[in-house]
Formats: structure tokens, C-alpha cells, sequence
């Protein structure tokens, strides 16, 4: 089976790319390489990589030549979204649109990564994909608008709302909370946790990616919309559980506080595709930690591990042209 990823040099999409060829999959990947490619060599030599804009008339051709794409390009997290507002819709929006319309015209399945962020704030009760939504930044905002684009354009689709990610991945990423708090307490060895009574879902990186491919073994793409995630856990819990295998310090900011807190279901994706989540915050602890101990994050202070960070000095490449002009042809194994 031939699978194309959009933005798969991205911190889920990096990951994704690896497992799929574990398992034997044709692997291509269409991204414009904003945050750079931190794919090892042995995977590089794998993979075809097509600098292409999801906005874009060309990529086309690369949907045309796939089975399977996995929609991952886009403008991701509350701070990079409010901070260029007007190119993350235009990439999450409109990009998935010409994603959605151009599967539906070359029958193509389409998984779309959307987020449990949609739920915005509900800490009533564990949220299932009927639960009313109520989006609170522009990036949640984006994200449901291109799930309602999807359903209006129609074909055969499947919709993961992920979990906020973490653990470690080849392009990495320390503006997760979890990953944050890891980095911190490994580095500096203090956490600080703004207000910390709120829940959030969470789901390991590689989790997301085994249930993505999941959804591809078992034919899942019913129009329909799945919870992934692993555990629901207030924030200042969060933080106690990397304290008790760092052995780092806790600050407690009471006055600033995050208004998302919901906890989600995810018992529909494990009915309908096996989901069976396996990896913990502990999981990721020794991940991050062995990382450092092999030196692939000696300097994990640099913009590249923030998407705010880093689109504060590039985000004027979202503007340039659109079309790369590269010819897509799958690479032979």
C-alpha cells in the first residue's frame, strides 16, 4: 500500500513515517520543510520526499499516485496559530479542503489529524465524539471548521481528534506541556505548572501513530470521527508523576491558568479499530533522557523545538510560492 503523508517531516509525521515502513508500507511525504528535515539517513533513503504545498494545485499528482494519505500539514498550536492568525487558516483550512477534494475526485482514503482542543472546556464529564464542542483558540477553531469541510465534501475519511502528543520523535518538540516539564526537569530540574487544576487528554507519539495505521489495517475510513488518547490527568498531576522519577521541584503559578480542561473518551476507536495505547509519561521520561545522553539534544534551547518559536523568524516562507515544481514518482524498494 502506497501512503502519502502531508507534513511528514513534522513531529508526528517523522514518527509515522518510521512505523509505516516497519510495517511494510510504501512510504512518500509531501511537506515544505519549514521546520527542516530531521529524518535519519537510513530513512531518507526510503522515502520520497516532494517539496509541496497542501494549498497547492501540484500536489495533485502525488495524491493521484497514493492509496492512502495521511493529512498531518498544518499550522499547529494555540501560540503559532494567534501568532500568523490569517496563514493558519489559509493552511488548515483551505489546505485541507484541496486535500478533502482532491481524495474525494481520485477516490483516495484520507486521514485528517484534528484535535481534542475542539472541546475547548468541559470538566463535567469524559467527552465522547458526540459531545458538544466549544473551540477556544484559533487553532481549535481551524481544526473544526476543516473536520465540517471534510463531511461537506464527502468520500472515504476518517478524523482523529488527537490527545495532546509527547514523548520523543526525530523532529522534536519541548512546546508540548509534557515534553516541557520532561526538559525542564531534566535540565533545570524545577517544573513550573500554571494553575494545574485543569484535565487534559494525552497520547504518546508513537500511540497516535499506531492508531493512524491502525485505522489503514482495518479499512476504517467511515466518514467518521475518533478520540485518541491514553490518559486524562489534571496538569499538576502531571507534573508530580515527572517528580517522582526526576526528583525535580514543583512551582505552582495559581494566578495564570490555561481555560482549556476537558477529559475525553476514547472507547470508539478502541470498538472500531483496536486502539490499545501502550506507552506512558514514563515512557517518555526515558526517552527524552536517553536522547540527551546521546547527544541529540545537546541544545534543545533553539527556536526549531518550539513551532512559535521558530515561525517568528520564518513564518514569511508560508507566503512564497506555492508550487516546487518537482515531479512525483514513488521510489522503488
Amino acid at each position: 500500500m502506497k501512503v502519502l503523508i502531508t507534513g511528514g517531516l513534522g513531529y508526528l509525521g517523522s514518527v509515522l513515517a518510521e512505523e509505516l515502513l516497519d510495517r511494510g508500507f510504501d512510504v512518500a511525504i509531501a511537506d515544505i520543510e519549514l521546520y527542516g528535515n530531521f529524518l535519519p539517513d537510513y530513512l531518507k533513503d526510503k522515502i520520497y520526499l516532494v517539496k509541496s504545498d497542501v494549498r497547492s494545485s501540484q500536489i495533485s499528482e502525488c495524491i493521484q499516485q497514493s492509496d492512502v494519505i495521511v493529512h498531518l500539514a498544518a499550522i499547529v498550536g494555540d501560540a503559532a496559530c494567534d501568532f500568523i492568525k490569517e496563514e493558519a487558516i489559509d493552511v488548515n483550512l483551505n489546505g485541507t479542503k484541496n486535500i478533502g477534494k482532491l481524495c474525494k475526485k481520485f477516490n483516495r482514503k484520507l486521514i485528517f489529524t484534528s484535535t481534542c482542543s475542539v472541546y475547548g472546556a468541559n470538566n463535567k464529564t469524559f467527552l465522547s465524539e458526540r459531545s458538544k464542542v466549544l473551540p477556544l483558540s484559533i487553532y481549535a477553531l481551524s481544526k473544526l471548521a476543516a473536520e465540517n469541510t471534510l463531511e461537506k465534501i464527502g468520500g472515504k475519511f476518517t478524523i482523529c481528534r488527537l490527545a495532546t502528543l509527547f514523548g520523543y520523535s526525530y523532529r522534536m518538540r519541548f512546546d508540548l506541556v509534557a515534553n516541557a516539564f520532561i526538559e525542564k526537569a531534566i535540565k533545570e530540574g524545577k517544573i513550573t505548572v500554571f494553575g494545574g487544576d485543569q484535565w487534559r487528554p494525552f497520547l504518546h507519539v508513537r500511540d497516535a501513530a499506531e492508531a493512524i495505521i491502525r485505522c489503514m489495517e482495518k479499512n476504517f475510513f467511515e466518514k467518521d470521527i475518533l478520540n485518541l488518547s491514553s490518559i486524562n490527568i489534571r496538569i499538576i498531576d502531571l507534573a508530580k508523576k515527572i517528580r517522582e522519577i526526576l526528583k525535580c521541584e514543583i512551582r505552582v503559578l495559581e494566578e495564570i491558568k490555561d481555560p482549556r480542561n476537558y477529559r475525553v473518551n476514547s472507547d470508539k476507536a478502541k470498538k472500531e479499530i483496536g486502539f490499545n495505547p501502550r506507552r506512558g509519561i514514563e515512557d517518555a521520561i526515558m526517552e527524552i533522557k536517553k536522547a540527551y545522553e546521546d547527544k541529540k539534544l545537546a541544545n534543545s534551547t533553539q527556536s526549531i523545538y518550539s513551532n512559535i518559536g521558530y515561525l517568528k523568524n520564518n513564518f514569511r516562507r508560508l507566503r512564497d510560492e506555492k508550487s516546487f515544481n518537482h515531479r512525483f514518482e514513488w521510489k522503488t524498494r
